[in-house]
């Protein structure tokens, strides 16, 4: 695996990163956006020219946004 691949576990990582500066719940909604997209996080799945991540940065994964803090 390259340095520039994203495995899942990586993925993840980030996204639990993310979310423990910026907790859903109680961030302001704009703020927390801005936040997201600040970190990469924002349009993960779109095709790269819409903002989105190359295919060959990110490993063929699953990454369900509930799976951890959020409930």
């Amino acid at each position: 695996m390259s340095e520039s691949t994203v495995d899942a576990e990586d993925l993840r990582r980030r996204v639990a990163d993310f979310l423990a500066g910026h907790d859903p719940g109680s961030t302001d909604r704009l703020e927390f956006l801005r936040a997201r997209f600040d970190a990469g996080l924002a349009w993960v799945n779109f095709p790269e020219e819409l903002g989105g991540w190359p295919p060959e940065h990110v490993a063929p994964c699953s990454v369900d946004p509930c799976d951890g803090p959020c409930q």
